[in-house]
């Protein structure tokens, strides 16, 4: 939680690594939370299986037909 002094962040895939980027929220829904900087409309955010992501892992995007940059992505072991 950011209100808390803890940068909010995602991960993006690059190159086959997983960067990690401090980003600032703005609305939430309660489902959806809306990022209104720390990314650019090309990015790709890797939303699923994130949890033990580290700065710089090596990964593998999985292809998802419906999934855009800057969309939710997943990831494979």
């Amino acid at each position: 939680d950011s209100s808390h002094g803890n940068p909010s962040y995602v991960f993006i895939a690059i190159n086959g690594k997983a960067q990690r980027k401090n980003v600032k929220l703005g609305l939430d829904d309660g489902h959806d939370i809306e990022i209104v900087q720390g990314l650019s409309a090309n990015q790709t955010v890797i939303s699923q299986g994130n949890y033990e992501l580290t700065d710089g892992m090596a990964i593998r995007v999985a292809t998802d037909p419906v999934a855009t940059p800057a969309a939710a992505a997943g990831i494979a072991p």
